[in-house]
């Protein structure tokens, strides 16, 4: 018998992506704070109707591309309620490889930030990843100044492989990437 797969872990309920209004502004409010931005991907802008349809479109293409929501209710445990995140799965690299590798992005807004729910995201999503997609290796990045990400990854099993000196550009500075 194939097990069932699970879209929730015990504090949280995964949510399918689509390209609607709801979803636009879900990216939009994901997007808002500067930091967020900050820590996802190094730019602080605002984002439009046009750039989280973009968002949208790109997700749309991954391997997986969840929202991270909270719970409904106690009674609806399975249910998504509030977002306070996302994750994906990027498509394998090339999409057509035999190498079976893929890579990851995640974020959370400020209040899903700090309650160990990145820990619990990426379990799962590693868990999708290797069972679901029978990838061999799933890679990822992180700022060398985001030491709460790395720890997290760490914890999650992941060995930091390298550094990029100065990849991204932020706030008037180089910043250096650590490979995953």
């Amino acid at each position: 018998m194939i097990p069932t797969p699970t879209f929730h872990t015990e504090r949280l309920v995964f949510k399918a992506v689509n390209k609607d209004k709801v979803d636009i502004e879900h990216v939009k409010e994901l997007n808002a704070d500067p930091l967020t931005q900050a820590y996802a991907n190094g730019t602080s802008k605002p984002y439009t109707d046009a750039s989280a349809v973009k968002f949208l479109e790109y997700a749309e293409r991954c391997l997986l591309a969840v929202y991270i929501c909270l719970p409904k209710s106690a009674d609806e445990f399975k249910v998504a309620g509030e977002v306070i995140g996302f994750m994906i799965l990027g498509n394998r690299s090339p999409p057509d490889s035999p190498h079976r590798r893929s890579s990851f992005a995640i974020f959370f807004k400020p209040a899903g930030q700090d309650k160990g729910y990145g820990t619990e995201a990426m379990e799962w999503l590693l868990e999708q990843g290797f069972k679901s997609f029978n990838l061999h290796k799933i890679e990822g990045g992180t700022f060398g100044w985001n030491e709460r990400a790395r720890a997290t990854y760490r914890k999650v099993g992941f060995r930091e492989e390298g550094v990029l000196k100065e990849q991204m550009w932020q706030e008037g500075g180089w910043q250096d990437m650590i490979a995953l």
